[in-house]
């Protein structure tokens, strides 16, 4: 099973960021223990992390396989397009 999943913010439910992954549990863990690398993702998690928060993860769709959940098309959140994690 691979899971299409999404970062949201705790406070809004406004979506962050978008993934696929055969363990969501796993790859939240590794989200939120991220090293201290740069990027729109790390920094947002960081800043709610100062804020004693965490993303939420919600689980947008299952499939079967890898190549199942990498051919969805691209969802489109705000002004950004995203393809996969």
């Amino acid at each position: 099973m691979y899971f299409i999943y999404a970062l949201a913010d705790p406070r809004t439910d406004e979506i962050a960021y978008i993934g696929i992954t055969d363990n969501p549990y796993r790859r939240f863990k590794q989200h939120v223990s991220f090293d201290r690398s740069q990027g729109f993702k790390n920094e947002w998690i960081r800043r709610l992390q100062n804020e004693m928060l965490v993303p939420s993860l919600k689980i947008l769709e299952t499939v079967e396989t890898e190549d199942i959940a990498s051919a969805f098309p691209p969802k489109v959140i705000g002004d950004v397009v995203y393809y996969k994690a």
